[in-house]
């Protein structure tokens, strides 16, 4: 990443960690909030911060920023996603399997792909700077997220997007 964001490195790795767990829930307790469930996940939510706070400040002292990192990725996986699978799956009368057939396992895919493409583009190209990383993980977003469009999702979920897409543009 350049001069001056090689520490920087590790504490963002570990923090993008928590999206993988984070992406396959945001749509599911937005939809519990849009009926009205808001008790449950302003509780999880205050129970999470509380975690985040506590474990942040304990790990400062032996790893500075990464602490800090840590602090808020560990409550995220640990406390945020399964509490918060748990207010979705009760909510919403869906069954676990369904949830992992239909929300997590075609993201494994598309995030692996990401990962993959990832590593492969700093291998060959390391990039000298922020600017150049903003690029490259722009490309390789837009081309997972192509592949994962063409491959992964069933052709009724593209022609809703396609459909979402045109209503957006006329």
């Amino acid at each position: 990443m350049g001069e001056g964001f090689g520490e920087s490195i590790l504490p963002a790795q570990i923090l993008l960690g928590f999206w993988i767990f984070n992406g396959t829930i945001d749509v599911g307790m937005g939809m519990i909030k849009a009926k009205g469930i808001v008790k449950a996940p302003f509780k999880i939510g205050a129970l999470t911060a509380t975690c985040n706070l506590g474990l942040s400040l304990i790990l400062i002292p032996y790893y500075g920023i990464t602490g800090v990192v840590l602090g808020t990725t560990i409550p995220m996986i640990l406390i945020n996603f399964p509490l918060c699978l748990f207010v979705i799956l009760k909510y919403t009368d869906i069954t676990l399997k369904a949830f992992f057939d239909h929300a997590i396992k075609n993201n494994l895919k598309i995030y692996f792909l990401a990962g993959i493409l990832a590593m492969i583009t700093q291998l060959v190209y390391p990039p000298p700077n922020l600017f150049i990383v903003l690029l490259e993980m722009t490309g390789v977003y837009l081309l997972a997220l192509s592949v994962g469009y063409r491959w992964v999702l069933s052709l009724g979920e593209r022609e809703e997007i396609s459909r979402i897409v045109r209503a957006c543009i006329y």
